[in-house]
């Protein structure tokens, strides 16, 4: 895949300051370094550079071809790795391996790592994705993570909080019905304690939940129905509780505003004037262009936001202090227009990489139950893998092969009504 005619001229046309990309764009090397130094080639104004992102957290959420880069397990095994081995060098080399792996693509920007405290079991969207339910360890491995990704741009996500929801921003608005005090305590701790510490990361995003604690005013959506506002469109959330109250001073950023939690209830328009009002500095993903007739689309976004600005409905002193904090964020990165191709990953840097990855897959096992059938000894026995995804299990099985128990079988296990969010792998031996 390369970079077409009708997303470059978007691209140059309305001065569009980075590009988020996703597996589908990502199949192999050579071709994410084309797309990469195409994008990188766009002129923007005084010589500065496209951020060019993707989601690369690890475990489920991993958007670079799976065996080509390494694909570390979730969040939540370092967090099984801290729990049961204390302290290590684990967390930072990852991070500094997922970072070296993007900028030998050409990427600049990884949104990650994930700090939402997951302390809902039912969470169908983050569980996994979190170091774990305990605010403190949670903090303790996302900064270490982000200290190994020091060369590109790294990303806190999702603010206030998602970690204690039991819907899925996809597809809904969930609501979070902590009260103020536990939402301090738990949710915003990770937060809190960066900041404070002169540990923040570059970049914040933000959250399509709603957490009336936090802010309870209400906005009225498309069906004429009053609801409470969305973290991502409350200015008390962005603005006075993360800027003026816990003095947060770099980059933020939406969620993908497609997503069903936003656009179902609310015109795109709207949305991203409500975005700037809150004093978020980027919204990502506003409208879909896929196809050149879908241009119009995004024209019209851009038209309508400077007929605001120009009317006084957006504050502009306000957007100048947002392009200003997104410019010196770049220039700190050296992104540039008209750098030179990236390097690619050496070998010795490949067997680290193995390395480090073997050894977080192996340090987080954690054993919950053992009827005296552990460790595996007799390859007689047969044993039967179930999983929530028939890959997953198929890897197991491969493995086991690999140390002799040639009897093993995967199979993908249903998944009950109230418990779909939880990730479980299980052996029975027989």
């Amino acid at each position: 895949m390369a970079l077409n005619a009708c997303i470059e001229n978007i691209l140059r046309n309305y001065h569009i300051g980075g590009v988020i990309l996703f597996a589908n764009n990502l199949k192999d090397a050579d071709q994410i370094r084309r797309l990469s130094g195409q994008l990188a080639a766009i002129p923007q104004t005084h010589g500065i550079g496209l951020l060019i992102g993707t989601d690369n957290e690890g475990g489920n959420v991993f958007r670079l071809p799976r065996g080509d880069y390494t694909a570390f397990a979730s969040n939540m095994a370092l967090g099984a790795l801290y729990e049961g081995h204390g302290e290590s060098a684990l967390p930072y080399l990852q991070g500094k391996i997922m970072a070296q792996e993007l900028c030998s693509l050409g990427l600049n920007l990884n949104f990650a790592p994930v700090v939402d405290v997951n302390s809902n079991q039912a969470n169908p969207v983050i569980n996994v994705r979190a170091f774990g339910d305990c605010p403190a360890q949670v903090d303790r491995l996302a900064r270490q993570m982000v200290k190994g990704s020091a060369q590109i741009v790294t990303c806190y996500k999702h603010f206030p909080g998602h970690g204690d929801t039991r819907t899925d921003s996809h597809l809904n608005l969930p609501r979070v019905d902590r009260n103020r005090e536990q939402a301090y305590a738990v949710d915003l701790a990770p937060y809190i304690a960066a900041i404070a510490d002169n540990d923040a990361p570059d970049m914040i995003m933000t959250a399509h939940i709603q957490y009336p604690a936090l802010d309870d005013s209400l906005i009225t959506r498309l069906d004429g129905e009053d609801i409470i506002v969305p973290a991502t469109l409350s200015r008390r959330i962005q603005h006075h509780l993360l800027r003026q109250e816990m003095g947060y001073r770099g980059v933020t950023i939406t969620d993908a505003l497609d997503m069903k939690a936003i656009s179902d209830n609310f015109d795109p328009r709207d949305v991203v004037k409500r975005v700037f009002n809150a004093g978020v500095d980027i919204a990502l993903m506003p409208v879909s262009v896929q196809e050149a007739d879908e241009e119009d689309k995004l024209r019209e976004l851009i038209d309508y936001i400077v007929a605001q600005v120009e009317r006084g409905e957006i504050d502009s002193e306000e957007i100048d202090v947002s392009v200003a904090r997104i410019l010196t964020l770049k220039r700190a990165k050296n992104i540039l227009a008209g750098q030179a191709a990236p390097a690619a990953i050496g070998e010795t840097e490949r067997r680290l990489a193995k390395e480090v990855e073997s050894a977080i897959a192996d340090q987080s096992i954690t054993l919950l139950q053992n009827h005296q059938l552990l460790p595996l000894r007799d390859v007689s026995r047969r044993i039967s893998i179930f999983t929530p995804w028939g890959e997953q299990g198929h890897a197991v099985r491969q493995v086991l092969q690999q140390k002799g128990f040639h009897t093993s079988a995967a199979i993908k296990s249903p998944r009950s009504p109230g418990r779909h969010s939880v990730r479980k792998s299980i052996a029975a031996i027989s």
